[in-house]
């Protein structure tokens, strides 16, 4: 599976580092499957009843999309991420918290005002992943009230327009969805963890080969314990 989930400490890590170098520098329902999941295709009329094979019907397709959140892209170095960061921060795109420790985005839905922090992560040295930890911006909103606005605001833009939308149950709370967009290699996924709603945009061929180079050190790692013990 191609879904990364959240390591919020390392998320949190990534935000503060960038903070660091910057400063010193809708769509209808679809019909629910079995498992509490729905599906909505483009344009065609045979559902795929699961994550895994839309992942995998789209993961090769041409041509490849590039672009994530606030103008970052897949073919960025570190380097890059890191100078596109400090310019996001002189045009004022990113601005400091209210302690001034950590660098946002303002946003604003249709009925709540927002602020998300923003979190990359590479694998050969190019973003594979950028994560959007969104959460509210002032007392009028709450984390519920932030997680539907933002669902809503990315099915208006998503639903459709050549992506694939899947559904899904949280298992933590079944009455909480989990949404995904895949078009060609990008998966963005969208979902609520604690009282922050988090958004990956994804690149999926890059993602897997970093899947399975985790996969292969956590294997080494648990090898050499066996044997030394």
């Amino acid at each position: 599976m191609v879904i990364l989930k959240t390591n919020s400490l390392k998320m949190k890590k990534a935000f503060f580092f960038f903070t660091i170098v910057a400063l010193g520098a809708c769509k209808q329902p679809a019909k629910q499957n079995a498992d509490g999941s729905t599906n909505a295709g483009t344009g065609t009329s045979k559902p795929i009843d699961t994550l895994q094979s839309i992942i995998d019907a789209n993961i090769n397709k041409q041509p490849e999309i590039d672009t994530a959140f606030l103008g970052f892209a897949f073919t960025m170095t570190q380097q890059q991420a890191i100078d596109h960061y400090i310019q996001l921060v002189k045009d004022k795109r990113l601005v400091k918290d209210a302690h001034g420790k950590l660098l946002e985005c303002p946003l604003s839905f249709s009925m709540v005002r927002a602020k998300a922090t923003i979190g990359p992560e590479f694998h050969g040295d190019k973003m594979y992943k950028l994560t959007l930890m969104i959460s509210p911006a002032d007392d009028s909103a709450t984390a519920e009230t932030v997680f539907y606005q933002a669902a809503t605001a990315y099915m208006k833009k998503y639903d459709g327009n050549g992506f694939t939308l899947y559904r899904e149950a949280d298992p933590a709370d079944p009455t909480i969805k989990r949404f995904h967009w895949i078009k060609n290699n990008l998966h963005i996924y969208l979902h609520k963890g604690g009282g922050v709603t988090f958004v990956s945009y994804i690149n999926m061929p890059v993602a897997k080969l970093a899947d399975k180079d985790k996969q292969s050190a956590a294997d080494s790692s648990k090898a050499q314990t066996n044997k030394d013990i």
